[in-house]
């Protein structure tokens, strides 16, 4: 088998392995796929070992793979804005949370749930940030749009922002901007 075949072969094996749970298994195979691979098996492999990072809490680890992943000319158009939001998670986690805004801040183009928890997490951000004490108009223009699709009554569901975890920087917001009087 030519080395790009057998590298999509592993990378394939890999996602088997990660859908099992078996992340040590993933892990191996996936860092077995070598610099012959085409390059969008080359981002699929790192983002799935960032993921895999980011489940143990391996922040500095995964961090460090989803920029790779970004960096390489292979990551499909459509997981781009996915990994900008992951990789300012990451960050967030690390206690860079300036580190995190330009990452956010390129990922609340995604016009799904990427883009709304982007816009959700950069208001959080916005808002915890005492540089931007009476200036807050940012926040709340981000946590309108991470809501405009939501139907009065309905109640918000996203993969990758939790509804107690919107509430809570909507609530945050409405105390910072009564507080400072914005």
């Amino acid at each position: 088998l030519p080395a790009p075949a057998l590298a999509r072969v592993r990378l394939r094996l890999g996602e088997v392995h990660v859908a099992l749970n078996e992340s040590e298994a993933a892990r191996s195979r996936l860092t077995e796929i070598g610099p012959a691979a085409d390059p969008d098996v080359t981002a699929g492999a790192k983002l799935l070992l960032a993921r895999l990072a980011a489940a143990e809490d391996k922040w500095g680890e995964a961090v460090k793979l989803f920029e790779a992943a970004q960096a390489t000319p292979g990551l499909p158009r459509d997981q781009l804005d996915t990994v900008r939001y992951l990789t300012g998670v990451g960050l967030v986690q690390l206690k860079s949370p300036e580190a995190a805004v330009p990452y956010f801040e390129k990922a609340t183009s995604d016009p799904g749930p990427v883009g709304t928890a982007a816009a959700a997490r950069l208001a959080d951000l916005i808002v915890r940030d005492p540089a931007k004490k009476g200036n807050r108009g940012r926040a709340v223009d981000l946590l309108d749009a991470a809501v405009k699709d939501v139907a009065a009554g309905a109640e918000f569901k996203s993969p990758y922002l939790k509804p107690d975890e919107l509430r809570a920087v909507f609530e945050l917001a409405v105390q910072a901007l009564t507080d400072e009087g914005d």
